[in-house]
């Protein structure tokens, strides 16, 4: 889980693949492991919202969050090479 949230905030799998000592294979297949997990409990989940609208929810925020994610990457890769 802990190398999937990794991946989530911008690290590079071929960087954590080389830091863990494990074949790039093996994090894509925890990774899609993880987040099948995630999508099937959330299918199976009966909540206050109604599926279809659960899913537009979690497809906005998850899309938002992707943006923010990717924002932080650049401007901390930008940071870095302006020596700041």
């Amino acid at each position: 889980m802990r190398v999937v949230v990794r991946i989530l905030r911008g690290e590079s799998k071929e960087a954590l693949s080389e830091e863990l000592k494990v074949s790039p294979d093996r994090i894509e297949a925890w990774e899609s492991t993880f987040l099948d997990a995630g999508r099937k409990a959330l299918s199976n989940r009966k909540g206050r919202l109604r599926h279809g609208k659960l899913a537009a929810w979690i497809a906005t925020w998850s899309a938002l969050l992707m943006v923010l994610l990717a924002a932080v990457y650049f401007l901390t890769r930008l940071m870095e090479r302006t020596g700041e």
